[in-house]
Formats: structure tokens, C-alpha cells, sequence
């Protein structure tokens, strides 16, 4: 057989049919042959991922290439070393992708592939499986010299998990069930080669979040070691590994800081230096209020050559996104959490402006919550910081024990804290109202809110950092009666507009008719035009083309939405069973107008971000919010029964109390929280019948208006 017809999975799919490699025969006993298909395959891996630009269908490819490896290897026809070949594929195979997945911070795609590189199945999140059953070091017993010697891949693996789990928090089971034969075989017989810095700066950085403090002391210690036996020369691979190690140092948090400064100039001395590694060794340098002061403008000057090489290397604003949130800890581990600590939020500010590239930067204040320092919870206003004294780390763990059960979710916390998956049947994001109460009562023993409560005048959005899942806006309103919009566009507002024109697509959920017929009647008795659109009457095309000759205020979508937690790429708002609009067709609602407009996404998790842990990441919110265009989504799977009440109550704040959008979206909730009586008291306000609505409110005895898991899903981003 060829090795087109044995691979014939992912050869069916290769941009390369030509290669010479794949018209090889077949013989897994031809030492040269396989280490051929070791460098093909790497490079088809890396072609796949390139050409498609879309994850999502590279994996899906790729997946079928692991399920013909696996069923090749497992045929009883397979002599012994034959199995040990196609284990061996099996491995590398998944070595390539999680290398490419890492690097473009795809971390979602990781842990599927992790799996699929050592086990014959992929075990679904607290799915108990062993891990003596992983055989790789098996391979170094081969009876081919090739797989024997396979030790360096084995070990770059390694580095894979250990960056993939600091950054992600995944898989920390495994980092911590191999750390000692690692440290061991690194610390005793290391004969250091080029992937040898980034292996030992991701351990390291996993001891670190880890809190592992004895562990990076001795990690540090052999970086060091290492560093210090290479001479700065004419050979540019021994540069090349000097620098990296020394890199390590300038990043690592319990090095001597007077030294890092001195590193860094012999590094930019010897060899050229990659700007976002650059950018990350200036934050290690600013470590305290005098550091900063410093080398501030050194930094600003670093973010920004970061940015142009962003522009250039990752034009795709999907791929451009997940590049800069996999850089995104750097900053806010370092130089955001110092700033909090300081009270000097107009220093965030330009960070982030600078970090993102935001041209009209928010002239408001923007008041910044950071809940995971040290014993505190921290507001951080432009000119002081609020500490709120409390254990925030312990209440957070069991936040995120309480959020698990409410969402049936899989969050995982890095540093150190241990906690056991319960598998769920139920889909990842359903919540469960019947945990409400303490949901609620957690998260207000996190945040009190009483604090801001003189300091909000001339603040005029939130970020907050971490917990960007939280329902924090209802949180707010219903502690303190008031809240701020969540900025994540970063830029200067333009002004609301009034309200003349109305675009919106009427799905096929089960409240969609009432909400329809009611939106029509409100709007109408303003004499605002409202253009309905549904699968009967138009389809996707039309409803885009009529936003550039409408050129609408609103446009309103209310429907299905689909967060694929797993397969962020492929999330997306159904418009019918038919018509959807993927995440990858996001430009099709960027505003293209100097008009403010609201995107009102009525649909299930249309707020929700792709990761948690980060400030902007994957989902509609972060791709559509700009200086011309808001977005009023859900961050979970809504109640439909309150979602269409909520959207009502909006847009009689829009059109009889002449609230601008986001006041509306304030009073809608304020409305509803004080529960049905309230509700019915606005609509009877009206010089309006809305009879059939009133009627479904009065006999709906099953939706629970005050309950947080219910009416907390609405999220106003700017």
C-alpha cells in the first residue's frame, strides 16, 4: 500500500497531493521512511491549519485522521511494532495540532486533542480514565532505533501540556502526575537543545500558577544553571538558547529584579528579539511604583510594536483576537494588577487603548474590578483604588463550585486549587434556577457594591477582569439601583440617536409571535417604523442588504442562539432552522455607519465569551461593539417566557419614556426584578390594549421574576 492509501483520511483533504512522500510504499519497518512521515505529516498539520483558517475545520479533519491511525493500530492484523508505528503517528499527529492550537490560543480545541494523541477515545469532561494507561515512554523501549530515541518529541509534548494547563487550566492532573520524572530527567541529565527554554519557561510558569513556590525555585535554579554555561558568541543557536533562557529569567517572578534589566540589554545586545516576547519582558521589568515610572514609555513603545506585528501576521480578526488574549495574562498578572494596586486606572487605560489599538480612545471614567487579588476585592477607579478586605481567592473556589452546578459547566481555577469534575447529561450552559439563591448569596458575599456607590458619577463604564461571566449588571442594579455598561470596544462613544427605524427578524421560538405583535404596537403608537422580517417573507441576504438601505437605530434579532463551549468558531444565531449567522459572519452587523446603533441579540448566550480568564475573546459581543454599534445580548441559555418581557419593557423605555438604550435596558430590569405586579403596572400605564400580552402574564404562575438565574442573563456591552 501507498502512504496516501493508509493515511487516507487526512490525504483526501492535503493541500500537497504532489508531495513525493505520499506515493511512498507503505513499510513501517524502514527507519528512514519514518522519519520522512514524522516531518510530512508535521508539515501537513501546519498546511491544514494555514490554507483552511478555520480551526473548526481542521479539526474535524483531523479527527478522522486520528480515528483511521487508531483503527490501523488496534487491527489484529498489526504485528507489535506496527502498533508501536501507528501509536507513534497517533502521538506526533497530536503534537502538531496542540503545538499549532497553543500558539494561536485556540485553547478550547486542546483538550479533545490531548486525549485523542494517547488514548483510543476522548474522555468527556469527569469521565474516569487512567493515567498508567498512557503509554508514551513505552516508545523508548522499541525495538526501532527511531521510536527508542524519540525522547526530545516526547518532551516537547511535555512543554505543550504544561503551556496549555497554565494558560488554561486544563489537564492540571496530568502536569502534576509527571512533574517529578520531568523535573528529574531535565535537572540530571539535560543536554539542552533549542526547545529546551520554552519547556523549562512553561513548567515554570505552571509552578508559578500553581503556587508551586519549592518547585519554581528549583525550576528557576536549573534555568539559571543553564543559562550561565552558555557564552554569548559568533554561533547564533547558542545565542538563540541564551536568549531564551534568559528571557525566562527577566519572566520569572521570584528572580532578582535589579538583574533584569542588565539580562535584557545582553539579550538586545546578541540577538533580535520577537516583540511580543519583548513586550512581556518590559512588564517584568515594571514590578513596583518606581520600576514603573521608569520604564513606562519603554512599555507603551513595546505594546505598540506587539500591536503592528499583530497587524501584519494576523490580518483575520478572529485569529488577531485569540492572539492577543493568549498574551493577555502578561499584562494583567503584571502591569494592570500593579496599576490597581496603586490606584492609577488612567494608566490601565492606555494600556489597553495602546494594546488594542483603539484610535478615539472612552473619554468617560472607566471603573475596573479585579476580584482574585490577594485578600481583596479591588474597584480601581482613574485616580484611586477601592479595597474591599475580604479571603476573595476561598470564595471564589466556591463560587466557581456553586457556578458549575448552576451553568452545568466544567470551569476549572489555576493556582493549585483542586476541585472534582461532577459530570452532567445536561447541555454545558443550561442553568438551573433551583440553585439561584446561593448562586446569588455567593456572589454577593464576592462584591459589594455599596462602595461604588458615591463614586459612580462620573464613571461611565466597567471592565472587569476574570469574571466576565458573572451576571454583575443585574447584581448591581439590584443591590445599589444603578449600573454601568460593559466596555469592551474601548473607544469614544458617538451619541444615541432617536429612534425612527426598526430592523427585526422575528425567529421561531415559542414566544417569538407575542413578542412580534407587541413590539409592533409599541413602536407603531410612536410612529417608529418597525420592518419585520422571518423566513416566510425574506432570508438572510435580504435582512442584510435592508440594513444598508433602512439604516436602522435597532436591529433586533429575536430567535435562537448557539454558543458551542467546545467549538467557539462555530457558534452562531439561528434565524430559522434554515438561516444562521455563523461567528465568522460577524462583519456582516459591523456598523458601517457614523450613526450609534444597538444590536439587540434577544437569543440564547449571545453575550457569552469563547474563554473565561480573559478581558475581550471570541463572541459576538467582542467582535460587534465599536464606537457606532452596542450590543444587548444573554450570557446564557434565557428563559423565553422572560426574555420577550424584557424585551417589551426595552422598548417602552425606548418609545414612552424616551430612555435612551441603555437606560432602557436599566429600567427593563428594574421593572421585572420587583416581579409580576410591577410588570403588569408599567404595561397598564399605556395608552395601549397589548391584551393578548397581559393575559400571558397574568396565567404565567411558572416564571420566577426574581429569581437571579432567571432575569440575570441580559448583558449591555459598549
Amino acid at each position: 500500500m501507498l502512504l496516501k492509501e493508509v493515511f487516507s483520511k487526512i490525504y483526501k483533504e492535503s493541500f500537497t497531493k504532489e508531495n513525493p512522500t505520499w506515493e511512498r510504499e507503505y513499510n513501517y519497518e524502514n527507519e528512514d521512511l519514518l522519519k520522512e512521515i514524522d516531518l510530512h505529516f508535521q508539515f501537513e498539520i501546519r498546511n491544514l491549519f494555514t490554507i483552511n483558517n478555520e480551526s473548526e475545520r481542521t479539526i474535524k479533519i483531523l479527527n478522522e485522521h486520528f480515528d483511521q491511525i487508531i483503527e490501523r493500530k488496534n487491527s489484529p492484523n498489526s504485528t507489535p511494532l506496527e502498533k508501536e508505528f501507528f501509536y507513534y503517528i497517533q502521538f506526533i499527529s497530536g503534537l502538531s495540532t496542540i503545538t499549532q492550537l497553543n500558539y494561536d490560543g485556540e485553547f478550547i480545541y486542546c483538550f479533545g486533542i490531548f486525549m485523542r494523541s494517547v488514548f483510543d477515545k476522548t474522555y468527556k469532561n469527569g469521565e474516569v480514565y487512567d493515567l498508567k494507561d498512557i503509554k508514551i515512554f513505552k516508545l523508548l523501549n522499541s525495538k526501532s532505533d527511531y521510536l527508542s530515541n524519540c525522547y526530545p518529541v516526547i518532551e516537547q509534548w511535555f512543554s505543550q501540556l504544561y503551556y496549555y494547563s497554565k494558560s488554561f487550566s486544563g489537564l492540571n492532573d496530568w502536569c502534576e502526575y509527571y512533574f517529578e520524572d520531568i523535573f528529574y530527567e531535565l535537572n540530571e541529565n539535560l543536554n539542552i537543545e533549542e526547545y529546551h527554554p520554552q519547556f523549562l519557561s512553561n513548567l515554570l510558569s505552571w509552578c508559578e500558577v500553581a503556587l508551586k513556590k519549592i518547585e519554581s525555585n528549583a525550576v528557576r535554579k536549573i534555568i539559571q544553571r543553564e543559562y550561565d554555561a552558555i557564552d554569548w558568541s559568533d554561533n547564533f543557536n547558542k545565542n538563540k538558547i541564551k536568549s531564551g533562557l534568559g528571557i525566562q529569567l527577566i519572566l520569572c517572578k521570584n528572580y532578582e529584579n535589579d538583574n533584569k534589566n542588565k539580562i535584557l540589554q545582553e539579550i538586545e545586545n546578541n540577538i533580535d528579539i520577537h516583540a511580543g516576547i519583548k513586550m512581556q519582558a518590559i512588564i517584568a521589568l515594571c514590578f513596583d511604583e518606581v520600576s514603573l515610572d521608569a520604564n513606562y514609555s519603554l512599555l507603551i513603545d513595546s505594546i505598540r510594536s506587539f500591536n503592528e506585528y499583530i497587524k501584519i501576521e494576523y490580518p483575520n480578526n478572529i485569529d488577531s483576537t485569540y492572539q492577543r488574549a493568549r498574551i493577555f495574562k502578561s499584562l494583567l498578572n503584571g502591569i494592570i494588577s500593579l496599576t490597581i494596586e496603586l490606584g492609577k486606572g488612567k494608566i490601565i487605560d492606555e494600556i489597553l487603548t495602546s494594546y488594542y489599538t483603539i484610535t478615539e480612545p472612552y473619554e468617560e471614567g472607566i471603573i475596573y474590578i479585579i476580584t482574585n487579588l490577594k485578600e481583596k476585592v479591588t474597584y480601581c477607579l482613574p485616580e484611586e483604588s477601592i479595597f474591599d478586605q475580604k479571603d476573595s481567592q476561598k470564595i471564589i473556589v466556591n463560587l466557581i463550585e456553586i457556578e458549575n452546578k448552576v451553568f452545568n459547566s466544567f470551569r476549572l481555577l489555576k493556582g493549585g486549587f483542586t476541585k472534582k469534575i461532577i459530570p452532567t447529561e445536561k447541555p454545558i450552559g443550561f442553568p438551573e434556577s433551583k440553585y439561584s439563591k446561593i448562586y446569588e448569596n455567593k456572589l454577593n458575599e464576592l462584591y459589594n457594591f455599596d462602595l461604588l456607590r458615591d463614586k459612580l458619577i462620573n464613571i461611565g463604564s466597567l471592565i472587569q477582569f476574570d469574571f466576565n461571566s458573572t451576571p454583575i449588571q443585574t447584581l448591581m442594579l439590584r443591590n445599589i439601583g444603578i449600573t454601568l455598561p460593559l466596555n469592551l470596544s474601548l473607544s469614544k462613544k458617538l451619541d444615541f440617536p432617536e429612534t425612527k427605524n426598526v430592523l427585526f427578524w422575528s425567529g421561531n421560538s415559542l414566544t417569538s409571535e407575542i413578542e412580534t405583535i407587541s413590539l409592533k404596537e409599541i413602536f407603531s403608537s410612536q410612529e417608529i417604523n418597525f420592518e419585520i422580517h422571518n423566513e416566510s417573507n425574506s432570508n438572510l441576504e435580504n435582512f442584510i442588504n435592508q440594513i444598508d438601505i433602512l439604516n436602522p437605530e435597532i436591529i433586533w434579532i429575536s430567535s435562537h442562539g448557539q454558543h458551542e463551549h467546545y467549538e467557539p468558531n462555530s457558534s452562531q444565531i439561528h434565524l430559522s432552522n434554515e438561516i444562521s449567522i455563523k461567528i465568522r459572519d460577524f462583519h456582516l452587523l459591523k456598523n458601517k455607519n457614523k450613526k450609534r446603533r444597538l444590536l439587540f441579540f434577544n437569543v440564547c448566550e449571545g453575550g457569552t465569551h469563547a474563554q473565561t480568564g480573559e478581558f475581550k475573546n471570541i463572541g459576538f459581543p467582542n467582535l460587534l461593539t465599536s464606537e457606532n454599534q452596542d450590543v444587548i445580548s444573554h450570557l446564557w441559555m434565557v428563559d423565553s417566557n422572560f426574555a420577550y418581557i424584557f424585551g417589551i419593557l426595552f422598548s417602552i423605555g425606548v418609545c414612552f419614556h424616551k430612555k435612551n438604550f441603555f437606560e432602557s435596558y436599566c429600567y427593563s430590569l428594574l421593572v421585572i426584578m420587583r416581579g409580576k405586579e410591577s410588570i403588569l403596572n408599567n404595561l397598564n400605564e399605556l395608552p395601549l390594549e397589548l391584551s393578548e400580552l397581559k393575559d400571558r402574564i397574568i396565567n404565567n404562575d411558572r416564571t420566577e421574576w426574581k429569581n437571579l438565574v432567571t432575569i440575570g442573563s441580559p448583558v449591555y456591552h459598549i
